[in-house]
């Protein structure tokens, strides 16, 4: 998997960092976030339409999920991963809706990538 570190700034003046890992072939990308204070629902929708456009990944095909670690003060919760869906407008994601994974969910996804690797 290709990791980079995605620093942005949304049209909204919304602005915030997260490292992705992706997988080109399959279209799938984990994000963590590393900026504590992004509003990570906000940001999301610019994150997945910055992966279409600026990485030429596919609308359609893109599997994106969302990663907050135990120390992430985002998310309260401890470790969770989140599976993220979204409506499109052209290029452009609309509308995401978060559905929460297991951590072994999280793991046969990400032990399936390794396989085909």
């Amino acid at each position: 998997m290709e990791e980079r570190m995605l620093i942005f700034q949304a049209a909204n003046h919304l602005s915030g960092s997260c490292t992705i890992r992706m997988d080109r072939r399959w279209q799938v990308v984990i994000t963590s976030w590393l900026d504590k204070s992004t509003n990570s629902s906000q940001a999301i929708e610019y994150v997945a339409t910055e992966l279409v456009t600026n990485y030429q990944l596919c609308a359609k095909r893109l599997l994106l999920i969302e990663h907050f670690t135990k120390e992430n003060e985002l998310y309260a919760g401890g470790e969770a991963y989140f599976l993220l869906t979204f409506s499109w407008q052209g290029q452009q994601a609309k509308v995401g809706h978060r559905y929460r994974l297991s951590v072994t969910e999280f793991y046969k996804i990400q032990s399936a990538l390794m396989q085909t690797c």
